[in-house]
């Protein structure tokens, strides 16, 4: 089990678990009464439910990432964002947003974040439109941003997140196709991808260098596929009232993650078929033997090597970094990648 020297030194950002990016506090308060003030009330018959989700309790990673990035990458001297940073931050949220909807149907999740999805707190007819509605905003507040070369990159984003979804529910249960180029490829597709779209966006806002763009877009990516890593992990080892649905939920539906890709590789041959077996079969005797595989990939090493790989990821996020002024906006994507670390504590 990872302990505190594994963890060591992201054990410190157990004490900013809540950090809201303190370099722009001023533009999150007004992201937020943007939102609630001017998108909410013009959902008409979806008002409430587009109210249930946008306030349920997210920390808004992916639309901070607009700000702080479109800050730290300024070319004024006021370092003001301009109002098209507002909107590519709503715009991200949005899309990601939609997607936890549609994810959620088609998984048959019953909570998010500690509360009931939206098909069933309503039904899946209005949970299918409430998606669509939200990705045909994102796309609304996508033309306002007059950029051909973003509206590509958000296309792309709409794509990935669909061949992300194809590839997970074309792989569950298949270990003969598990390998690591196909898990970072999905990884990236529905995680990993958007994050990049919306740090290289941040940059081409502000006219910045195709070598700068090239840094923001790796640093998305590095940091999208750390996220999505530790999430797999996080389906093992947290509770559910922590992670906001029943753990090893992953496991049970056949997603096959990076700790599973461990033990099949690392463990002995005796370990490696019973493992095997367990997954092929589908798990018959339901939480017996997904305790069963659980207890496998735990003793085989494989939740601290996966935690390793999700810390060499962020490394290589930060080190995107380097070329970019040193200050408060840098330090917070510095302990951002801190959190999503400490996740795990």
């Amino acid at each position: 089990m990872l302990n505190q020297e594994e963890i060591s030194p992201y054990s410190k950002a157990k004490q900013i678990l809540n950090f809201q990016f303190s370099s722009i506090q001023a533009e999150l308060a007004q992201l937020e009464q943007i939102i609630i003030n001017e998108f909410i009330p013009q959902a008409g018959p979806l008002t409430e439910i587009i109210k249930y989700i946008l306030m349920n309790g997210g920390k808004r990673i992916r639309p901070s990432l607009a700000l702080v990035i479109g800050n730290l990458s300024s070319t004024s001297q006021n370092n003001k964002l301009s109002p098209k940073h507002y909107e590519l931050a709503q715009l991200t949220e949005l899309i990601h947003t939609a997607s936890l909807v549609h994810d959620d149907i088609l998984d048959e999740a019953i909570s998010r974040r500690g509360k009931d999805s939206i098909h069933v707190k309503w039904d899946t007819k209005i949970s299918v439109i409430t998606g669509d509605f939200l990705f045909a905003q994102a796309s609304v507040k996508l033309g306002k941003l007059e950029c051909n070369e973003i509206v590509c990159i958000y296309a792309d984003v709409l794509a990935n997140l669909c061949i992300g979804e194809l590839k997970q529910a074309q792989y569950r249960f298949d270990i003969a196709n598990l390998n690591w180029d196909n898990y970072l490829e999905k990884s990236f597709h529905k995680t990993a991808s958007l994050f990049a779209a919306t740090t290289k966006s941040a940059g081409l806002l502000n006219n910045q260098s195709p070598e700068i763009i090239n840094d923001l877009y790796n640093f998305g990516k590095n940091l999208g596929l750390a996220f999505q890593i530790i999430d797999d992990l996080l389906d093992f080892i947290s509770t559910e009232k922590d992670l906001g649905k029943p753990i090893l939920t992953d496991l049970k539906q056949g997603i096959l993650t990076a700790p599973v890709l461990y033990a099949l590789n690392d463990s002995n041959e005796s370990i490696k078929l019973n493992l095997t077996n367990l997954i092929q079969s589908r798990f018959p005797d339901g939480s017996n033997n997904l305790k069963e595989a659980e207890k496998i990939i735990k003793e085989s090493g494989a939740f601290e090597k996966t935690f390793n790989l999700a810390k060499s990821y962020i490394q290589q996020a930060n080190n995107n970094l380097k070329a970019l002024p040193d200050n408060e906006y840098k330090k917070d994507l510095f302990l951002l990648g801190d959190f999503i670390l400490a996740r795990l504590i």
